[in-house]
């Protein structure tokens, strides 16, 4: 198979719609970034310069406060020294007045240095919030680059996109096709030499009873084996009958049509058995359906009877609320992963029914240990006709 043939065109389709969208989003969060680092910028660095304006205050005052400070020690110091001759209160005030000067000028320190260590946090903010502004502006030139690119490639992919859908439908058609004429060739078959064969041999059987003693044992004898070969044509007429469309899938549905056609294998291969199993309640579902499912189990029963030599082969259906799973399970001889290819064991056929079905398909094998087959379908409530009741 070809690798568009595997492609799901409209997840495809999904994900380029969603990339794009999502750095068209990661643009406009990167600019609102942007643009809110700038106003926390432009806010911090005029607090910084409020905060240089108030430490220049600051500094200035403190200079002030400490020559009024060497003055009034100068001053505490002459009135010790010559303490008699000042009043009581002049030494009072002169201490006080030293003091107070000491206690301003100390404050006034503390105040400095909590101004000095509050600009350079903001300094070093202002310089971090530079390097955002700058990294952003960096990735959004990066984002508007990268979507120049996305949106001009998505004008070259969006017409492949195209042709994998229509080759893609295309291949559905031709496989739903191929069912309507299967089914056409099977009915025309039945109504004509399948019932011709029916006469034939119901006629010579009716010969052969009408037949006196006296007639001669060569004529008898012609007329069992043409009555024989005749039973035998229209058996080979009927398996191919069933291996072009089963007129019961139509009539019956899937589970009955699959006990009818494993039952009608296990004649016509002496030595083997098929184990049915189907658990959960039947439904009638769309006839495309319904016969992809089948044509799936058909396909993996005849790769189990032709290649695997098989002589016990388990068929399991289990229908879960929007799943149905099928598991096709052999004890033959089984073969090397690397073995398996597309174009083998009619897995092309199955690709695309499961294509068509959106489902999963896995097949496990080892050499000696048989093969099995697991095949996931999803149900589609518009698929769904009816629940069969018992």
């Amino acid at each position: 198979m070809t690798n568009e043939r595997n492609i799901d065109v409209q997840r495809l389709e999904s994900v380029f719609e969603n990339m794009l969208k999502v750095m068209d989003n990661s643009k406009k969060d990167i600019f609102s970034i942007s643009e809110q680092t700038r106003k926390n910028y432009e806010a911090l660095k005029q607090e910084l310069e409020e905060v240089q304006r108030e430490t220049e205050k600051v500094i200035q005052r403190g200079d002030k406060l400490e020559k009024l400070t060497h003055t009034s020690r100068q001053r505490l110091a002459e009135v010790s020294k010559n303490f008699e001759k000042f009043t009581e209160n002049e030494l009072k005030r002169a201490y006080e007045v030293a003091n107070d000067l000491v206690v301003q000028l100390s404050i006034n320190r503390l105040e400095e240095k909590q101004l000095r260590t509050r600009r350079d946090d903001l300094e070093r903010r202002l310089i971090d919030l530079l390097k955002t502004i700058e990294r952003a502006d960096q990735l959004a030139n990066q984002v508007s680059t990268v979507l120049t690119y996305l949106m001009s490639d998505l004008k070259e992919v969006g017409p492949a996109l195209e042709t994998a859908r229509q080759r893609q439908e295309f291949a559905i058609k031709i496989i739903q096709a191929q069912e309507e004429e299967r089914k056409r060739l099977s009915r025309e078959i039945h109504d004509g030499p399948a019932q011709l064969l029916a006469n034939v041999s119901l006629r010579t059987g009716l010969i052969e009873q009408m037949c006196n003693p006296t007639t001669d044992e060569n004529v008898i004898k012609e007329l069992r084996d043409l009555r024989e070969l005749a039973r035998e044509a229209l058996h080979e007429v009927r398996r191919i009958i069933y291996d072009l469309r089963p007129m019961a899938l139509d009539d019956l549905g899937l589970v009955p049509t699959l006990q009818k056609y494993l039952k009608k294998m296990m004649g016509y291969n002496e030595g083997v058995y098929i184990h049915f199993m189907s658990k959960g309640p039947d439904k009638r579902f769309d006839s495309n359906f319904e016969a992809s499912a089948f044509r799936l189990i058909q396909e993996s029963v005849s790769n189990a009877l032709k290649h695997a030599e098989a002589k016990d082969i388990w068929v399991k259906l289990e229908w879960l609320h929007d799943t149905m799973n099928i598991v096709v399970k052999d004890n033959g001889k089984g073969f090397a992963k690397e073995e398996i290819k597309d174009k083998t064991f009619g897995l092309i056929g199955m690709h695309e029914r499961i294509e068509l079905l959106k489902g999963k398909i896995r097949i496990d094998s080892k050499i000696g240990e048989g093969t099995t087959v697991f095949i996931q379908i999803p149900i589609d409530e518009k698929n769904t006709i009816k629940e069969i009741k018992e």
